[in-house]
Order: C-alpha cells, then sequence, then structure tokens
C-alpha cells in the first residue's frame, strides 16, 4: 500500500523511542476522509460519527471540529463525547441492550435522543425519562422485511438484535403513538455496511426510503411526527489491508435526487435527514507500529514474527 509504504519511511525519524506496538493516527487523513463523504452526501443534510470507530480523543476533536455529530452505544463513548466538546443535546444514543443505569446516566447528562427497537426499550425509555423529570424522543430502528443486495454485510432483513420488524411496526401502529415521557421522533434504518459501490450504496438508500415511506404513512395517523430520518450509513473502508477509503462520484446526485421522489420537503429539515460512518471516516488513518522480533522459513515461504497480532487489527 503506497500510503502505509510512505509512512513507514517517515516513522523511525519521527518516533524514536515509541513504545511498540502502537497505533499511529494520520488526523490529515481523518480530514480528508470527512471531507469526501461530506462531498458525496446530500446538501443539508447531517452527518454522525460512529465512536465505535475510533474514540481517541484527538479523532474525535478533528471530527467535532469537522462539523461530524457523535453516536454512540455505551457509557464509555458518551463520556469521550462529552469530554472531547459535545454537548449531550447532540448526540444520538444506539445499541440494543441498554441496561437502566445507562439510560439514566445518558438522561442525567442531556442526552435527550435515542433508538430504540423493541417494546421494552420503549417503555424502558419512557419510565426512565419520567423518572428523570425530562421529556425524550427516539428513533425507531427498523429491521426491514428483506435483506439488500450487495457485497457488504446485511443488517437488515435477517434475524437479529439490531431493529424493529417492518411487519411489527405496521400490525401495531398505535403502540407508537407517544408515551407520557418519550415519543416517537424519526426512524434509524441501517440497510447495510461496509458497501464500496455507489450503486450499492443508492439500492440499499433506495430500499431504506421506500421503507420509510411506508412506516411514515402507516404512524401518521397515531401523531407520529418525523424529526429525523437517520438513513445510517454502509460507506466501505479498508481495515487491516491494503487500500483508501473510495471515491463515491455521482452519489451526491444520486441520493437528492432519490430524497426529492421519497421525502418531499427534505430540504426545509422535515424531517431532518442524517447519514452515520465510522469505518470510512477513520479506518484508513492509522498505522499499526509494531517491531519484528524473528524471521524464519516455513514450507519455502519467509515468515516475519511481530510483536503485535491480530488482536490489534480487532480480528
Amino acid at each position: 500500500m503506497e500510503l502505509l509504504a510512505e509512512r513507514a519511511t517517515e516513522l523511525p525519524g519521527e518516533l524514536t523511542g515509541l513504545p511498540t506496538p502502537a497505533y499511529v493516527y494520520d488526523l490529515a487523513e481523518v480530514r480528508r476522509n470527512h471531507r469526501r463523504l461530506d462531498g458525496a452526501l446530500p446538501r443539508g443534510t447531517g452527518l454522525l460519527y460512529s465512536l465505535k470507530a475510533n474514540p481517541h480523543p484527538d479523532v474525535l476533536a478533528v471530527l467535532r471540529e469537522a462539523g461530524a455529530r457523535p453516536e454512540v452505544c455505551s457509557s464509555g463513548e458518551l463520556r469521550a463525547a462529552l469530554d472531547a466538546g459535545w454537548a449531550g443535546g447532540q448526540v444520538l444514543y444506539t445499541g440494543p441492550a441498554k441496561r437502566d443505569a445507562e439510560v439514566a446516566a445518558a438522561l442525567r447528562a442531556g442526552v435527550r435522543e435515542f433508538s430504540v427497537d423493541s417494546p421494552h426499550a420503549i417503555t424502558q425509555l419512557d419510565r426512565l425519562a419520567g423518572a428523570a423529570g425530562v421529556r425524550a424522543r427516539y428513533l425507531l430502528r427498523v429491521n426491514d422485511d428483506q435483506p439488500v443486495p450487495g457485497q457488504g454485510l446485511a443488517m437488515t432483513g435477517v434475524p437479529s438484535q439490531f431493529g424493529a420488524d417492518t411487519g411489527w411496526i405496521l400490525a401495531e401502529p398505535a403502540r407508537f403513538a407517544g408515551g407520557e415521557h418519550a415519543e416517537a421522533a424519526g426512524l434509524h434504518l441501517y440497510m447495510g455496511t461496509n458497501l464500496t459501490e455507489v450503486a450499492d450504496l443508492t439500492g440499499q438508500f433506495r430500499r431504506a426510503l421506500g421503507t420509510a415511506a411506508k412506516l411514515r404513512k402507516a404512524l401518521a395517523p397515531h401523531g407520529v411526527r418525523f424529526r429525523t430520518l437517520d438513513l445510517g450509513g454502509g460507506f466501505g473502508a479498508p481495515f487491516a489491508k491494503d487500500g483508501t477509503a473510495v471515491e463515491l462520484p455521482g452519489l451526491r446526485e444520486e441520493l437528492e435526487a432519490l430524497l426529492g421522489e421519497e421525502l418531499p420537503g427534505w430540504r426545509e429539515r422535515g424531517p431532518e435527514v442524517v447519514f452515520e460512518s465510522g469505518r470510512y471516516l477513520v479506518g484508513t488513518a492509522g498505522t499499526l507500529v509494531t517491531a519484528v522480533l524473528d524471521v524464519k522459513r516455513s514450507h519455502g515461504k519467509d515468515i516475519v514474527v511481530l510483536e503485535s497480532g491480530i488482536n490489534h487489527l480487532g480480528g
């Protein structure tokens, strides 16, 4: 990989005495990736950074300055977001299996927007918001009826801990009419992940918008007012292998046309449309620096033995 080769020639001089193994992050690459992705998304939409990808304080500072909002799914990620300077009211708290203590702490920190995907999660948020004396809102995360074709990992149309089945929502729309302390405020759709082709990305967002339109129509008679539509992400980038974050030519134009067809009023933030990304923004910005401890021959090949392991690549 040319980029890694360039970095490798620079590292010894820059980082003499660095304890290894260690990751070195290129913050300029994070900025480039953010500019590239932001420029590929429809004008006037928002971009959330998924802290699970990398919660390092310096990475968060760059993305906050660039205008990204935080998406978190744990109390540790929430603390990292707050420490980086984001306000609780800017945070979207996602993920299944939230403990009462986590939700209560998030509410105390000023978080008011959560993603939920089960009857338990809805009643939990309503109960804890009431105990805190505040009003919260939730985005209903959807697990659509069919998977989206493409080369990435399917995040919908399969049995999963993530998302409420579309069929259940359509069968019981009155359930979302609004609780005493928490109200439905939109949808959260995440149809696929690690997609690198514009056609695949466009296909998943087309499906997501179609599903959103169907659910919005079903929920409207029950007083559900959509403030936010989170279309997720799925923007692919290489990790632990050669490559750079891909260009996404034509994606902005395709998505603006789709939004115009399926969601009239989106330009006036009715509702606000947001996207998410973690991997694309930071996956190519880190270099693992490690020492060679041994070199040997095995079955005709040279084997280089490092002090690092697959655990440092998330494997």
